[in-house]
Parts: structure tokens; sequence; C-alpha cells
């Protein structure tokens, strides 16, 4: 039996529905839904804490260790996406003064 013969099993039928529709298709169908109905600026600023957030569950979910790598990446992304709050803040205050 191969790695891939379990996929023909009628037990696997419902892994591979699931796998494929439910944690595959509908969140990116959903996914594209919210970037229809959002403002450019929202969309790109949530499509780069996506990563982030998935990192991070990864690391406090299922226990994977951080690098170096890892570590920098989710601190720069981090940074980024502060800096970027931060300074939309003080734009609109700017603004209404």
């Amino acid at each position: 039996m191969s790695d891939v013969d379990w996929l023909l099993q009628p037990s696997a039928i419902g892994v591979v529905v699931h796998l494929g529709v439910a944690a595959t298709a509908m969140p990116y169908i959903l996914f594209a839904w919210g970037l229809g109905t959002t403002r450019v600026s929202t969309a790109t600023t949530l499509s780069l804490a996506e990563p982030m957030t998935a990192a991070t569950l990864g690391i406090i979910i299922l226990g994977e260790q951080v690098n170096l790598q890892a570590g920098s990446g989710l601190f720069l992304i981090f940074f980024g996406l502060a800096m970027l709050v931060w300074t939309r803040r003080n734009v609109s205050r700017n603004v209404t003064r």
C-alpha cells in the first residue's frame, strides 16, 4: 500500500471532502468575499497580518519552534503593522485639528 492509497478507501472520503471544502475552499471564498467588501488599505493590512497570525497560532497551539528567521519575520511584520497603525492615528489627529 503506497502513501496515498488511503485516499481511495471509503472511510477517507469524509477526510478528503473536509480538507478540500471546509479547510481550503470555504476559507478562500470567505477571504475573497471579505476583500471585496473592505477598503483597499484595510484589506492590505489584513493580508499582511495573516501570515503573522498563522505563525503565532502554530507556535501557541501546535508548539512549533521559533528560530531566528521566524522570530525576526514575526517581529518585522508586527513592527510594520504597528507603525502603520500609529502613522494613521497621527494623520487622522492632524486632519481633525
